[in-house]
């Protein structure tokens, strides 16, 4: 969880795979990214991607675990010389249906875990007046539910930005019944439950320490 901030602006660190070369007005044929992206000062980031599996991007990155699937998105960022509280753009992705980790998969604190199916994921997030926000979120799942809140208060370095958020999320019985590890795994992350079952963490601190604690908030927007 400490990268998802990192979704909704650039500079997150990694390498960006040479896009190929497609008219701005055209989207990418099935399997392809195309576009370009500017490094240094003035970073840049104009790329679009349709039915890309979810293998080739840097998803264990973002987020901390692979996924697979197709995946489409479109992100167009740009931001001033040296001054990211002054960026502007959007970025959406969306995959149907999709994966979130890999059956085996090793966790830096030597847990292993399975997987979860995921029928729908849906975001955009909006950049401008100094701020980054999550303006849209829809995650579909017969075995997980999260509900999501994020904004970024952006400074003129990236890692001082000052992230507010709420996660909430629940195990769904199928996911206890297939995987009971994982879905005991997802319980201890020890979110405040409410009236409704779902168990919240609120987000806090700068970019490069995002807090994730215990208590109730609300992902009403």
């Amino acid at each position: 969880m400490r990268a998802l901030p990192c979704v909704l602006v650039i500079g997150c660190g990694g390498q960006a795979a040479a896009p190929q070369k497609q008219p701005a007005d055209d989207p990418p044929p099935a399997g392809t990214v195309a576009g370009k992206v500017a490094l240094g000062d003035a970073p840049a980031v104009h790329l679009a991607g349709r039915a890309v599996p979810l293998e080739r991007l840097p998803m264990t990155d973002l987020i901390g675990l692979p996924m697979s699937g197709l995946a489409d998105f479109t992100i167009d960022i740009d931001v001033p010389p040296r001054d990211y509280s002054k960026a502007t753009g959007t970025a959406a992705f969306s995959c149907a249906p999709c994966r979130l980790g890999a059956d085996g998969t090793t966790l830096a604190n030597g847990i292993v875990v399975g997987h979860i199916e995921l029928d729908r994921v849906e975001a955009r997030a909006e950049i401008g007046d100094g701020r980054a926000r999550l303006v849209a979120w829809q995650l579909a799942s017969k075995e997980l539910a999260i509900d999501l809140v994020l904004e970024l208060e952006l400074r003129p370095a990236l890692a001082d930005a000052v992230v507010t958020g709420c996660l909430r999320y629940r195990v769904l019985p199928p996911l206890a019944q297939r995987d009971p590890g994982i879905g005991s795994l997802i319980t201890l992350a020890g979110g405040t439950v409410g009236d409704d079952g779902m168990a919240s963490l609120v987000m806090s601190g700068k970019l490069s320490a995002v807090r994730l604690a215990a208590g109730a908030c609300s992902t009403k927007r």
